[in-house]
């Protein structure tokens, strides 16, 4: 894992956080038609994912016991008809 770094969460409080390494397994585009015959596609590609960590810099974990991450992403869009 990298170095720990300070980040600003939604709420505007700190956290810690370290950026996880990653591999593509699949990514795929979703589709959509309209009523005129426009196709719309969509994929979300991944970024970063940064896992926050609690007050002794271990992996934080949600109220439901899930890994805490936050995914960085941008959403391409394209359009066709």
């Amino acid at each position: 894992m990298s170095t720990i770094k300070t980040i600003t969460m939604p709420d505007g409080s700190q956290a810690k956080a370290q950026e996880v390494e990653f591999k593509l397994q699949h990514e795929d585009w979703s589709q959509y038609v309209l009523p005129d015959g426009t196709v719309v596609k969509l994929k979300t590609t991944v970024l970063k994912i940064l896992q926050v960590l609690d007050n002794e810099n271990k992996p934080a974990r949600t109220v439901e016991g899930d890994p805490f991450l936050i995914v960085n992403h941008r959403t391409d869009v394209i359009t066709s008809g």
